[in-house]
């Protein structure tokens, strides 16, 4: 088999998704719920940058252990707070399934949906 140079690679080889559900980019106003890896309680105001059926991503200042059990609510809604507005108000359960420092000091973090609900 002839392996292809890096610049004769197909131009969408970087552009392919590897995720199962489509997800939706976005900034939803989010509070965060969970222990962080000490065991202490932390409740932490967020955005929410992307989302799909299955997972949500999220920048949080606080480190959580992968397979910490969060609680989050969320509105639908990029221009309303978080306790105001017309979007729907979503809580959901979840689970760490990544989690990255950032050179900002913050944490990048994936999340699994596990039980989501409107409010």
């Amino acid at each position: 088999m002839v392996e292809l140079p890096i610049y004769m690679l197909p131009t969408n080889f970087q552009q392919i998704e590897r995720r199962s559900k489509p997800r939706i980019s976005c900034a939803y106003p989010a509070r965060v719920n969970g222990n962080d890896g000490s065991g202490r309680p932390i409740e932490e105001s967020t955005t929410i940058d992307n989302i799909s059926a299955s997972g949500l991503h999220l920048l949080l200042r606080s480190e959580f252990p992968l397979q910490a059990g969060l609680a989050i609510v969320f509105r639908f809604s990029k221009t309303s707070p978080l306790g105001k507005g017309t979007g729907p108000l979503v809580a959901v359960e979840g689970s760490v399934v990544r989690i990255q420092k950032q050179m900002d000091g913050f944490y990048s973090v994936a999340i699994k949906i596990q039980n989501p609900r409107f409010l």
